[in-house]
């Protein structure tokens, strides 16, 4: 009797590049383009490696669809490459666009990070640095984006065990799981306004912590004008909804659909997303 063995998942035809290989010491993390980043930026042990390692490509979770769009934006930009990161924490998605355009296609690369969490900049400062980017290659704005623009009250603290930051209902407002965090006014930035500075735009990736649908409304028009590409973090049903709906409606299309909280079967294997996914590419940029 023959036996039906399953065949191996491979990897999207953008996982063509050469690996990175070296050493690390204790602290440190490499990824497969050779992007930095420091156990005290989050709870991490990393025990490095003394032997001259190559260092595989991203695992196929949730994240590999990130992976995807960034590295297809960096594929189909043409002058330099542009990214917008908005939730950025310390970063390390900017971090890897600037690794990315300058390993895979010798481009010039600049980024801009919105982010809310005092520390969180600070960490990204530090992250850029030691990635090798220049004061030219990037801007971190301090700040949350939003819908009204308008100064808002933000959880901060518990900054390395803590990403999921986000718009507080109340100024006196308590996170049971983080009992140490607390709310602070921070300036409220528009999505729009962001992008009638920032001119053609490769690739925006979005993790906001459920006022993704209002951002995306705010600055529907100027996305559509502006940006090739997007990536959303979803947190729930209703943001994933209205975010379909406005991108279905602007013609844009679909690369990526999957819920929140969802186990659903991909081109990578069945995956558990606790955010969910979409993706979304603006055809008027198709070459």
């Amino acid at each position: 009797m023959a036996i039906d063995f399953e065949a191996p998942i491979r990897h999207h035809p953008v996982f063509s590049f050469q690996k990175w290989r070296g050493t690390a010491p204790a602290g440190i993390t490499v990824d497969c383009l050779g992007t930095i980043t420091e156990d005290r930026v989050w709870e991490v042990d990393s025990r490095g490696f003394d032997v001259e390692t190559e260092v595989d490509y991203p695992p196929f979770d949730c994240e590999y669809f990130e992976w995807i769009d960034l590295l297809e934006s960096i594929q189909s930009a043409t002058d330099q490459f542009v990214m917008i990161e908005l939730g950025a924490g310390f970063g390390r998605w900017s971090a890897r666009a600037v690794t990315a355009s300058r390993k895979l296609r010798q481009l010039e690369a600049f980024v801009v990070a919105v982010e809310a969490e005092p520390n969180h900049t600070e960490y990204m400062r530090c992250h850029f640095l030691i990635n090798g980017l220049s004061k030219q290659q990037y801007v971190i704005l301090e700040g949350a984006v939003s819908a009204s623009g308008k100064t808002v009250d933000f959880f901060v603290g518990h900054s390395r065990d803590w990403y999921g930051q986000f718009i507080a209902w109340a100024p006196d407002a308590k996170m049971e799981a983080f009992p140490e965090a607390e709310t602070r006014k921070v300036p409220g930035l528009k999505l729009s306004e962001v992008l009638q500075n920032a001119g053609s735009v490769d690739f925006i990736d979005m993790d906001v912590q459920g006022v993704e649908h209002e951002i995306i409304c705010e600055a529907a028009l100027q996305i559509d004008r502006n940006v090739k590409r997007i990536h959303i973090a979803t947190h729930g049903e209703i943001q994933e909804q209205i975010c379909r709906e406005i991108f279905h409606k602007l013609g844009w299309k679909e690369g990526w659909n999957y819920p929140c909280g969802g186990t659903v079967s991909t081109p990578y294997g069945t995956m558990s997303f606790q955010d969910g996914v979409l993706g979304f590419s603006n055809p008027r940029f198709d070459r």
